[in-house]
C-alpha cells in the first residue's frame, strides 16, 4: 500500500472537537501522538519512524509518549493539574519497560521495544487514573469555607453553643 493508493481525510470532527483527526478507510485516529504512529505504520517505507523490530523503536515510542504528556501538561491541557505525576510520565514508562523486560529475561542487555510500548501504555494507564483521583481530592470553596470556620470554632471558640447572630461579631480571623 502506498500513499497514494490510499486516501486519508481529516474531514470528520475529534469527539472533543480538537485536531488533527484522521478518517482512514473508516478508522478514526486522534490525537497527534496516535496520528503520528498511525501513518508512521502504515507507510513503514516512508521512514518516517522506526519500523516495527528495529532497535531504534523504543526511543521513538517514549518519545511519543514523552511529548503528548508534557503538551497534556500545558495550562488547559488535561493533565495541567497532576504536572507533579505526569512530568515523571516518561521515566515511569522506562522504568516499567525496564521491570518487563527483566522479567522476561533476567539477563537482558536492553529493553525490548515490545516492553518500552507496554511500559508506555502502563504508564498512561496510571497517568489516566491520576488525573480523576487529583480532581476527586480537591475541595470546592464552600467546602474550604466550611473547615475553616470549623477548625476556628474548634481552636478560638470558648462556648459550647454558637448561634449566627454571635458569628457576625466575632471575626474569623487569628
Amino acid at each position: 500500500m502506498t500513499a497514494t493508493q490510499t486516501v486519508i481525510k481529516s474531514t470528520h470532527c475529534h469527539p472533543e472537537g480538537k485536531v488533527p483527526v484522521l478518517d482512514h478507510d473508516g478508522t478514526l485516529i486522534t490525537e497527534s501522538p496516535a496520528v503520528v504512529l498511525y501513518l508512521s505504520d502504515l507507510f513503514p517505507a516512508a521512514g518516517l519512524a522506526p519500523v516495527v523490530g528495529n532497535a531504534a523503536r523504543g526511543s521513538y515510542l517514549a518519545w511519543l509518549a514523552y511529548s503528548a504528556v508534557e503538551t497534556a501538561q500545558a495550562s488547559g491541557g488535561n493533565l495541567a493539574h497532576v504536572t507533579g505525576y505526569a512530568s515523571k510520565a516518561a521515566e515511569q514508562a522506562a522504568r516499567i519497560a525496564g521491570v518487563l523486560t527483566l522479567w522476561r529475561d533476567m539477563g537482558a542487555a536492553e529493553v525490548t521495544a515490545e516492553a518500552m510500548a507496554e511500559g508506555i501504555a502502563l504508564a498512561q494507564f496510571y497517568l489516566g487514573e491520576a488525573a480523576p483521583l487529583a480532581e476527586a481530592a480537591t475541595f470546592s470553596a464552600p467546602v474550604e469555607q466550611a473547615e475553616t470556620l470549623r477548625t476556628w470554632l474548634l481552636e478560638r471558640w470558648a462556648y459550647p453553643e454558637v448561634t449566627p447572630r454571635e458569628m457576625d461579631k466575632q471575626p474569623l480571623a487569628a
